[in-house]
């Protein structure tokens, strides 16, 4: 999945158009990942039902809609984890070998990916948050969401944003070894293009 700065910035620029509540959306941007921290898996709360890490947005909308800003939040997230596994992940993983920055390509124990693959997102996050000017200070505030979303129980959304903190507040830059920084800046401004363009449409949809 995205980082969660990834899914931050992308949620931030979509915001700049739709102009909802900022501090809310930018919450449901990242809520999905609560999961891993309340000890469930990621399936339910993404909406994956065995794809792959690829979320079902048709599921997701037949059961709630993206008209409040934290449910449109949450869209975003899956939108954005939808074009991350699907569009850009497959780039750096061919043939189950991790596929470096320099096209150099070695098959490595998922654990040591995992870890290459954290180790630029904690690169990023800096450079993101100064690339699109985002304003962490939702982090340290206390939120009681109304979403119908029954999926989490995001009475414990605090556990999420200490942890987003946490992440943030640790971050060291060290070179890129597999993502390259204008292609994550690409992802993010062409995931703001497209994503824009599906609320567009399900606004439209849901307005008949």
């Amino acid at each position: 999945m995205a980082s969660a700065i990834i899914h931050i910035s992308v949620a931030n620029e979509i915001n700049k158009k739709l102009k909802m509540n900022n501090d809310l959306l930018l919450i449901g941007s990242i809520a999905p990942d609560l999961a891993k921290l309340i000890g469930q898996t990621k399936d339910k709360g993404h909406f994956l039902f065995g794809s792959k890490g690829i979320p079902h947005m048709d599921k997701f909308l037949l059961k709630y809609r993206i008209d409040n800003p934290f449910n449109m939040g949450y869209y975003i997230h899956l939108y954005t984890d939808l074009y991350w596994f699907r569009d850009l992940l497959p780039k750096h993983y061919k043939n189950k070998k991790l596929v470096f920055k320099n096209r150099k390509e070695l098959d490595i124990p998922f654990e040591k990916r995992l870890e290459a693959i954290y180790k630029d997102y904690t690169s990023l996050n800096n450079i993101l948050i100064k690339k699109y000017n985002i304003d962490t200070s939702f982090l340290n505030k206390e939120y009681k969401i109304d979403t119908e979303i029954s999926e989490l129980d995001f009475t414990k959304l605090n556990l999420l944003t200490k942890e987003t903190n946490k992440l943030i507040n640790e971050s060291v830059t060290y070179p890129l070894e597999i993502f390259d920084e204008l292609e994550i800046i690409e992802f993010i401004n062409s995931c703001v293009e497209n994503i824009l363009k599906e609320v567009e449409n399900e606004q439209f949809n849901t307005s008949k």
